[in-house]
């Protein structure tokens, strides 16, 4: 889990963690009801925390336990250190559930080189406002990774169009980047949930095995 996620100039970030828990929470009871092991890795621009597979109730407690309370110490995104620990800790084969709002262009390699080995899906979050940003007049955006401030004039058409358009462009980029490498993406809107896209591709995954 990225625990950097934060969206365009920290747009969406408590929404965004809040859908990353839940869903972390959802995946690991599912698990365990199969009898299969539950792991963690906290990732900013470093390796915040990882918790080795394990199996029962009270350990998925514990990774959820430390989902809630854990604080980043790292505010960037760096994907491929957390790609690259997964690769030596996990010598077997496994299910990895990257979720990320992938604001980070520097893991395809990393990405290419696990999914060989392991049975990856990306979990992409994203907010409805980093596409549309609303007419408000001036706002004083913040960018949480790099700790800096601006100003942007909302009422600026262009303005609101030049940033969606390169939201839209890192989104679409990406989403070509797995499809182009048969990489499982999952696509979740804050502002829409998560229920329908998660059963949506569960029951299309096992239509294909």
């Amino acid at each position: 889990i990225d625990v950097s996620a934060s969206g365009f100039f920290g747009m969406g970030e408590s929404l965004k963690s809040d859908i990353m828990i839940e869903l972390a929470s959802i995946l690991s009871f599912s698990a365990i009801k199969n009898n299969d092991k539950v792991g963690l890795l906290l990732f900013s621009d470093q390796i915040e925390k990882f918790i080795p597979p394990a199996k029962g109730k009270s350990h998925v407690l514990r990774v959820i336990r430390e989902m809630i309370y854990y604080r980043a110490k790292g505010r960037k995104t760096d994907i491929s250190i957390a790609l690259e620990h997964i690769q030596c800790v996990l010598k077997r084969k496994s299910i990895i559930f990257l979720m990320s709002d992938f604001w980070d262009n520097t893991f395809h390699k990393a990405m290419k080189l696990i999914h060989k080995k392991h049975d990856l899906i990306n979990i992409h979050i994203s907010d409805n406002a980093e596409f549309n940003i609303p007419k408000i007049g001036l706002i004083k955006f913040h960018d949480v990774e790099n700790q800096s401030s601006t100003w942007i004039d909302t009422n600026s058409r262009q303005i609101r169009e030049i940033i969606s358009d390169y939201v839209i462009n890192m989104s679409n980029t990406f989403k070509s980047f797995c499809k182009n490498n048969k990489i499982d993406l999952i696509s979740i809107d804050t502002s829409k949930g998560y229920v329908h896209p998660l059963v949506q591709f569960f029951n299309s995954r096992m239509n294909r095995h």
